[in-house]
């Protein structure tokens, strides 16, 4: 009886330390579909709104971008001030690797400016993902 009451409280503080450091982890293919998601909610959809990056972004992302480091605030302020010149934006993927929390592509986005000028960028991506949200992305554009 009393090895046992000792044990208790080791099996329950065991399972309190598994509970709290177990992270749900996305598979590959997760964490894919989330990429395409949250792009097509947030970039690509030309109503969306700080609020709707908030569901895909998180509050402390990073942006590294083309020689820039944004935050949060900045790279949404930076993406919806993008969109009050461009009527629509679609994004084409050429390819996708998701391994552990990171996904990186391989990606042409073609825009549409409001005054019908095309725009075609070739980029190159990496994003970190913790809780079905991105952390820190990096990306890398070249204007064809």
């Amino acid at each position: 009886m009393f090895k046992s009451f000792l044990l208790f409280p080791l099996v329950l503080f065991s399972g309190l330390i598994s509970i709290c450091s177990a992270s749900p982890t996305l598979t590959p293919e997760e964490l894919k579909a989330f990429y395409k998601e949250a792009y097509a909610h947030t970039v690509e959809n030309m109503q969306s709104t700080k609020a709707d990056y908030s569901q895909y972004f998180a509050k402390d992302f990073v942006m590294h971008m083309d020689g820039q480091t944004l935050n949060f605030d900045d790279y949404v302020q930076f993406m919806l001030d993008i969109r009050k010149g461009v009527d629509n934006v679609k994004i084409e993927f050429k390819d996708m690797i998701a391994e552990n929390d990171g996904v990186a592509t391989v990606h042409t986005t073609r825009i549409t400016k409001n005054n019908g000028e095309r725009i075609t960028l070739n980029v190159i991506s990496f994003f970190k993902v913790r809780n079905r949200q991105f952390t820190s992305g990096h990306e890398l554009t070249r204007l064809e």
